[in-house]
């Protein structure tokens, strides 16, 4: 099975138990990208009456072809379930190291079901995978856990996702976070994962130079990261709130990452609450470590709500695919220096995979077709 390790992590928090199944071929080669991965066996197992904060929710982490060839922007995970912050299905996709260190550990996929009596994370080895006792690390911040984790490994040869008290508190639009700022947010995942108490999953890398994503950054790029800062809708967003200044953005945003709470989340649920001015800042500052803290009211979780299309079977892409689609939606970065005959062409000579600009469009629109139904179904019966 060119391109895929052919194995999946099933992960039972109620129980315990940790097992590994073959992955479907057939499936595998029809959704290429960790997208289609997820949905593929997401959507075959959900109920999609359950509480998505519940254990009967199930939690995916899937990584596609591409994770962990010498492709910039490329070694993409996809974080997927049913969404606290809408009540369909959500996912989102970070970048960093931990997908193609999942997949230099041996599986393509890892699925959470279940919820732990007591907080544990996900330790995966080669080939191999543990739950441990997470209670010291309940309460700490994405980065206090993540280096409280390395310290207890011995070994900076570790990838780390985990969720910080937004998660914990079952904020609706908690993060997951990969590192200081490769966030899988938008979709209140890291709610889910507070839910079933599990604080983070490690895979220990031993193809990983070191740090959070290695020594560059995102697996794959030859280039050598510069230091975060908030994009142009996050600046957007807080300057809405009277945060005129960089250093107070930053810190804010930063804030946002250390309790693993959607930025954007909370600047439009502040926006209503806070009148700007003098003291802005300090303010706004207070508030978000209230709400991670769980001390500040939040407006219950969304009623299920239609998603923005994007497209679906039949219809034309507006722009080239690798636009569109993101190379299949998260399989890539949709931009970079390569084009996209560049990627097929590395996939080709990697796994053997005669992957065309076509069968990436029809995977896309299989996927979105078939998440579609999935939602269509949830309010037909909600």
């Amino acid at each position: 099975m060119g391109g895929f390790c052919g194995r999946l992590l099933r992960v039972d928090l109620t129980t315990g138990r940790v097992r590994t199944e073959p992955l479907d071929p057939f499936t595998a080669r029809r959704a290429i990208g960790p997208r289609g991965l997820a949905a593929a066996y997401l959507l075959s197992e959900l109920d999609p009456q359950a509480d998505p904060q519940g254990p009967a929710n199930k939690l995916a982490f899937a990584t596609g072809v591409c994770a962990g060839l010498p492709l910039p922007g490329f070694s993409r995970v996809v974080v997927a379930g049913l969404s606290p912050l809408t009540g369909l299905y959500g996912e989102a996709g970070v970048g960093g190291g931990w997908g193609a260190a999942l997949k230099h550990s041996g599986f393509d996929l890892c699925l959470i079901e279940g919820s732990a009596p007591a907080p544990v994370y996900l330790e995966v080895g080669q080939g191999t995978a543990k739950l441990r006792d997470a209670a010291r690390l309940w309460g700490l911040t994405t980065s206090e856990t993540e280096r409280a984790l390395r310290r207890s490994l011995s070994t900076q040869r570790v990838q780390v996702v985990s969720i910080g008290q937004g998660g914990e508190n079952r904020v609706p639009f908690a993060c997951i976070l990969h590192g200081e700022w490769n966030t899988a947010g938008s979709a209140g995942l890291g709610a889910v994962m507070g839910g079933k108490r599990l604080k983070a999953v490690v895979v220990r890398d031993p193809e990983t130079a070191g740090g959070p994503a290695g020594p560059r950054g995102c697996d794959g790029c030859p280039l050598h990261c510069r230091r975060a800062v908030p994009g142009r809708k996050t600046r957007s967003a807080f300057a809405g709130l009277g945060l005129a200044d960089d250093g107070a953005v930053e810190e804010a945003n930063r804030l946002c990452n250390e309790y693993g709470l959607d930025a954007l989340a909370v600047a439009a649920l502040l926006q209503g609450r806070l009148n700007g001015g003098r003291g802005a800042a300090r303010e706004v500052l207070r508030q978000i470590v209230l709400l991670g803290e769980g001390r500040l009211s939040c407006p219950p979780a969304a009623a299920p709500v239609r998603p923005a299309a994007r497209g679906g079977p039949g219809s034309a892409p507006a722009q080239p695919a690798v636009e569109v689609l993101g190379v299949c939606k998260w399989l890539g970065a949709p931009s970079g220096p390569l084009s996209l005959q560049n990627i097929l062409d590395v996939v080709r000579t990697a796994t053997g995979w005669r992957l065309t600009q076509q069968e990436l469009v029809r995977a896309g629109e299989r996927t979105e077709s078939a998440i579609q139904a999935f939602n269509r179904l949830i309010r037909a019966t909600g």
